[in-house]
């Protein structure tokens, strides 16, 4: 649901975590929207009638601290999901 959060406050979110979550592993599943370039864009787009974010994660989560460790999208009929895969201060990969 971190889609309904301000960029600044999923920053906040993810700073917090590292700080008090040591040897953790993170699993982001969120939407983004189908013309969200996760390569180029670091800012996030607010779009829809839902007022939701398509944040670039995996920017976020490196900017925070986080070792990136999978990255993956999928399409449904509905949506494109980005799947992220990080870790908190080195923790091996499942």
């Amino acid at each position: 649901m971190l889609e309904y959060l301000s960029p600044e406050a999923v920053s906040q979110l993810l700073k917090t975590l590292i700080s008090g979550a040591s040897g953790s592993l993170l699993l982001l599943i969120e939407p983004i929207y189908r013309d969200f370039d996760i390569q180029m864009e670091t800012e996030s787009r607010v779009l829809g009638f839902e007022h939701s974010y398509s944040h670039n994660y995996v920017h976020l989560l490196q900017n925070s601290g986080y070792e990136l460790q999978d990255y993956e999208e999928r399409q449904t009929p509905d949506a494109r999901w980005i799947i992220v895969q990080a870790a908190i201060n080195n923790v091996v990969k499942f």
